[in-house]
Formats: structure tokens, C-alpha cells, sequence
């Protein structure tokens, strides 16, 4: 069974993550409700507004699951739920998943393991891709992170350049890098720095250009480049689908999982 602290690390590097969304324009903000911090990103789009557990909880959630409820209602926006299983008590997990969110009006999006990889990845088995690293840091490389992010993830543009687009929310937590491949955009990732660990996000591909080994080379990368600048050697993600044998070639391993649930208004 894997440490609970191991856990407590993924949801904490996760929350610095999402609160990214709090600080991208005028409107966007982040509020401690009761037992729930609430990430609204000033605009109606679920994905980017966000509830999380600010600790962990006793019983069953509803009074926790109505106040991210009616503060969303408040903003007049739909929002995603993201649940640490380990942040709740264990007999009341079924329960919880299954009867109490569906019944206040969600429904699941997904249910992705957090990983931790303690140490540098296994040596690739392939030759690494040939790839350039510019990191995110004036206006013209915020618009192509916002514009790689839009295509990469199929979220409208308009949606993508009010999250990325702004200066503001690049403090020295976040940071962004394009990825190119004979002097073209192919790929993109997001290195979060929290207490203890670094943490890896939106790390993807364009669509014709996938299974080429161009994500893992960009997750090597990105491993090195908290080794070296931030002096981390724990790292968080996690993990998708289509990403998870991936990572798990790679060494990291689940110490815990998240149930994303989205609300049905808006």
C-alpha cells in the first residue's frame, strides 16, 4: 500500500497546479469555502474551474459537495470536482463515488491515478527524438503555448488564449515550454513546482505527429530540467489513458487516485 505522504504529495503539487486558473485575469480568483478551495477562472468554461478537497474529510462530502455548488451557482458556471480518494475515509468511498455525487447532480469525467517517480527514469530504450526546448516567456510565446494548447487538447482557442495569453499568471511556480522539431511547434508541457516535488502537466503532442516518441523524450526533458535548475527528485503527475503505460515504463508508480466529476449546470 503506497505511504499516504506519497499521496498527500500528488494532491498538494495538484492544487498549485489548478491554482494557476485563480490569477490569469481580472475576474479570475480562488476562495476557501467549507473544506473545499474553489478555482474560478473568470469564464464559463468547467474544465478550468475547479473544486478540491483542502484536506482531508470525514463523512460523506455533501455539505463539502454543496458549497463548491452554490458558490459555482453564484458565478453562473459549470465546474469539475477533482476528489483524492486518500483525502476521504475509505468506507465511505463507494458511496461517495457512486451514489452521493450523481445524486447532487454529477456526473463522473474520469477516474486518473496520481503517480510519483522518486529519482531519475530508466534509460530510454530508443534513441531520444531530436527536439528544441523554448521556454514560455514573452507574449509571442504565451499566444503559441495558447494556440498548441487549443489544437493539441481540442479546447477553443478564445477559451485557451484567456488562460495563457496574460502574463499574469506565469509566476516563478509555473513553467510553460514549447517544443520543436526542425524549427517547428510539435509538442508543449507545464512543470509546477510545489513543497517536495515537481509536477508535469499538459504535456502533449500534435495530433500527427503522436507515437513517435516525441512525449516521452519531452517528460525526459522535463524530469532533467527539475533536476538540474530546481534540485527536485520527486516527481508527480497524472496520469491519462492513452498516457499510463508510458509512464509506467518510465518508473513512476500510483500512490493514489482522483475522481474528476463535473456539474450538469451550465
Amino acid at each position: 500500500m503506497a505511504d499516504i505522504s506519497d499521496a498527500l504529495l500528488v494532491d498538494r503539487n495538484l492544487r498549485e497546479a489548478m491554482s494557476f486558473y485563480a490569477g490569469v485575469n481580472e475576474e479570475s480568483r480562488i476562495h476557501s469555502l467549507h473544506g473545499v478551495i474553489a478555482i474560478f477562472c473568470g469564464r464559463n468554461y468547467p474544465v478550468f474551474n475547479i473544486a478540491l478537497l483542502e484536506t482531508r474529510r470525514p463523512g460523506d462530502l455533501k455539505t463539502e459537495i454543496n458549497a463548491a455548488t452554490a458558490h459555482y451557482r453564484n458565478l453562473h458556471s459549470g465546474f469539475c470536482f477533482w476528489m483524492c480518494h486518500d483525502l476521504v475515509e475509505p468506507r465511505l468511498l463507494a458511496e461517495i463515488r457512486n451514489t452521493v455525487f450523481p445524486a447532487k447532480g454529477f456526473f463522473k469525467l474520469s477516474e486518473p491515478p496520481g503517480m510519483l517517480l522518486t529519482g531519475p527514469p530508466p534509460s530510454p530504450k530508443r534513441k531520444p527524438s531530436a527536439l528544441i526546448f523554448k521556454k514560455v516567456e514573452d507574449a509571442a510565446s504565451r499566444i503559441s503555448f495558447s494556440h498548441l494548447t487549443s489544437v493539441i487538447f481540442e479546447i477553443p482557442f478564445g477559451i485557451t488564449q484567456a488562460m495563457y495569453a496574460s502574463a499574469a499568471g506565469w509566476t516563478e511556480e509555473y513553467e510553460g515550454w514549447i517544443v520543436f522539431e526542425n524549427n517547428t511547434p510539435v509538442a508543449l508541457a507545464l512543470i509546477v513546482f510545489s513543497p517536495g516535488a515537481a509536477g508535469f502537466y499538459s504535456i502533449g503532442v500534435l495530433p500527427n505527429l503522436r507515437k513517435k516518441g516525441i512525449g516521452e523524450s519531452t517528460l525526459r526533458w522535463c524530469i532533467k530540467r527539475a533536476q538540474q535548475v530546481q534540485g527536485r527528485d520527486r516527481f508527480v503527475l497524472q496520469s491519462s489513458d492513452a498516457g499510463l503505460r508510458l509512464y509506467k515504463r518510465m518508473g513512476f508508480k500510483e500512490v493514489t487516485r482522483f475522481s474528476v466529476f463535473k456539474s450538469r449546470e451550465n
